[in-house]
């Protein structure tokens, strides 16, 4: 019997005003070509950029300077500073106002002394819609890298809304039932978000929007979504997700200490009110709070009361309500939000504390699955867990410590960059940063390198779920078939983001790609590489990213690390997100035996890795940092 495939959550783009890249937007793009952008910006700051362009708005969403760094304009804060720089090549950045358009959200110290800033796009005081920006300033204050989404001719939209909430929340009950046919009006929850927004994409111009979660039931199925309503119109502009989820593997609390200990016995608080019993314990860093329906008396039978682990996956036996249920998932999200703290220092999902909060038996979006669900997908920084019993085939979903680490990182994601709203790319990408910090999550607790996420899910035989290892899609070039079409998507995310993971895999261990066989040596090794994928998914990322500011984003964080970038840009080669052109050009990193252009069989290398033909044989120069 074949693994069940996950129940898909995609994003739809609806037609509205027309928006190809900058056709009829005022001031949309930069001036120029990219090596006139280029001359300019080394005319005035003395050192060549590595520039990439936004494919539809036509603005700079990625600059690096190739020196170590540029000194910034003399204000009065890090953030001015930055601000002042944009404003005076404004024009190369395809920018309006930078100093009146961009508001300053964050502050956070990072490793080696180094300030990372995020900046949120607004026109006219309303927030756009899946834009931002960073910035990297080394402990000497010059500029190492920005990158970011920066949405041209949002000033043209009016920002007065005429329709009421009780028109949007239609329009989406409207919608919802198009999809669904048979729903009645009571089988569909709405909410309005009061706030307003600026939202655009290929296809639509920017305009006035608010957002209207639906949750929408029709008999076992729950349909839960996030929609963008033009707050002018009443059109559908966006529907994204709302749950991320993931299928996991089937160790059970007692795979590690303390719950492997003779007894089966694991004592833990237990309150009940509001017709459901609640199991709170406290980690290093948050409170983690698992709640079931009152039904479930048989696993937690009263206040104090002594709760069954369960044990390896042997003892689960009832296909209903698994004995043990509730404590493995406190168990696995407090050994979670533990390892969090212990390896990056990461105080809960938000970095602030906030409590876990999990329902088991919660199979809202199937049995065999878990998610998060956030609060908002145009922002903020709030969410639930949910986690499914499994089924007669499949183990129950709370005994993956895997799967909790990749649906925490969901959260993580939510509440840096944005998570996925708006591409499969952006989709994919949350799929892949969940999975790759999972199994750096899952290494600290269980020991070891996991390149896998999924492992022992099924009762009958060890199939495992995602190989970062062994990906369904080896290359871009392979999505038409790897991944194809979905409900909403152009490719399924799930599939599509084994491109991301397959290219952290070559750059952290190296090894031949499993089809073109082209080898990347002298990899980053695990511990940097924990490193700098933590970097990009807290700092570097911005909302919205295709896979090629995913590469782009690792090359930064690589470079602000002083990582030899050659392992990095090869393996991206590899994938076929980026050229050997690019990577030679860009970083001058000479990936050898690739199929570009341009490439050299026999390039040269720098202390790290580099991309080979099989067979080569090589020395890695300064080959310590492997590990």
């Amino acid at each position: 019997m074949s693994v069940r495939t996950l129940r898909i959550w995609m994003v739809t783009a609806f037609a509205g005003s027309v928006l190809t890249a900058c056709i009829g937007i005022a001031g949309c793009g930069t001036k120029g070509s990219s090596e006139e952008q280029g001359s300019a910006l080394r005319a005035g700051t003395g050192t060549d950029w590595i520039l990439d362009v936004h494919p539809v708005f036509q603005t700079v969403r990625f600059a690096v300077p190739k020196s170590e760094g540029v000194t910034l304009p003399s204000e009065r804060t890090p953030a001015d500073a930055v601000l002042a720089l944009l404003d005076q090549y404004k024009d190369v950045f395809g920018m309006k106002d930078p100093k009146s358009e961009w508001r300053l959200t964050s502050t956070k110290p990072g490793d080696r002394g180094f300030t990372h800033l995020r900046f949120q796009q607004t026109s006219r005081g309303v927030p756009v819609f899946g834009s931002d920006w960073t910035a990297a300033i080394d402990p000497s204050g010059k500029l190492t890298s920005m990158s970011g989404v920066y949405v041209p001719g949002t000033d043209a939209a009016d920002i007065q809304p005429t329709k009421s909430a009780d028109a949007l929340a239609a329009a989406v009950r409207a919608d919802v039932q198009k999809r669904i046919p048979g729903l009645g009006a009571a089988d569909i929850d709405t909410k309005v978000n009061a706030q307003l927004l600026i939202y655009a994409a290929e296809g639509i111009a920017p305009a006035l929007a608010m957002e209207v979660a639906s949750t929408a039931r029709n008999g076992a199925e729950v349909d839960i979504d996030h929609y963008l309503v033009d707050a002018r119109t009443a059109a559908i502009l966006l529907r994204a997700p709302a749950l991320m989820s993931e299928y996991a593997q089937g160790y059970g609390a007692s795979h590690y200490p303390p719950y492997n200990a003779s007894s089966s016995k694991v004592s833990f608080p237990v309150s009940k009110g509001n017709g459901a019993w609640k199991l709170d314990a406290t980690t290093k860093s948050a409170n983690v709070r698992i709640v079931t329906d009152v039904k479930d008396k048989d696993i937690v039978s009263g206040k104090d009361a002594t709760l069954e682990a369960s044990k390896v996956p042997v003892d689960w036996v009832d296909d209903t309500t698994p004995k043990g249920a509730a404590v493995d998932s406190q168990a696995h999200f407090a050994a979670v939000v533990d390892a969090y703290k212990d390896l990056y220092g990461r105080n809960s999902y938000d970095d602030k504390g906030a409590e876990i909060r999990a329902s088991i038996n919660d199979n809202v979006a199937g049995s065999v699955n878990a998610f998060f669900l956030p609060g908002s997908t145009s922002g903020g920084c709030t969410g639930r867990f949910g986690i499914g019993d499994g089924d007669k085939d499949y183990y129950p979903l709370g005994a993956s410590v895997d799967v909790l680490a990749h649906e925490f990182t969901h959260g993580v994601s939510q509440c840096t960059w944005g998570g996925s709203a708006g591409s499969y790319t952006a989709a994919a990408t949350n799929e892949a940063m969940s999975d790759i910090l999972a199994v750096f999550i899952s290494g600290r607790i269980e020991g070891g390198k996991p390149t896998s996420v999924g492992r022992n899910i099924s009762k009958g035989d060890s199939r495992i779920i995602r190989q970062l290892d062994n990906p369904k899609c080896p290359t871009v070039d392979d999505l038409d078939t790897c991944a194809p079409r979905s409900r909403r998507y152009e490719h399924e995310e799930h599939y599509a983001s084994t491109i991301v993971s397959y290219a952290w895999y070559l750059m952290t261990f190296g090894g031949a790609h499993k089809t073109t066989q082209q080898t990347v040596a002298c990899p980053i090794g695990w511990e940097a590489s924990g490193k700098l994928w933590y970097d990009v998914e807290t700092k570097d990322l911005s909302k919205s990213p295709d896979f090629k500011a995913v590469a782009n984003a690792t090359l930064a964080a690589g470079k602000r690390q002083k990582l030899p970038l050659d392992a990095i840009a090869c393996a991206w080669v590899a994938v076929k997100v980026i050229t050997a052109d690019d990577a030679k050009k860009d970083w001058n990193v000479t990936c050898a035996g690739a199929d570009d252009a341009g490439a050299s069989d026999a390039g040269t290398f720098g202390d790290g890795g580099v991309l080979v033909k099989p067979g080569t044989s090589l020395v890695c120069p300064g080959s310590s940092h492997l590990n």
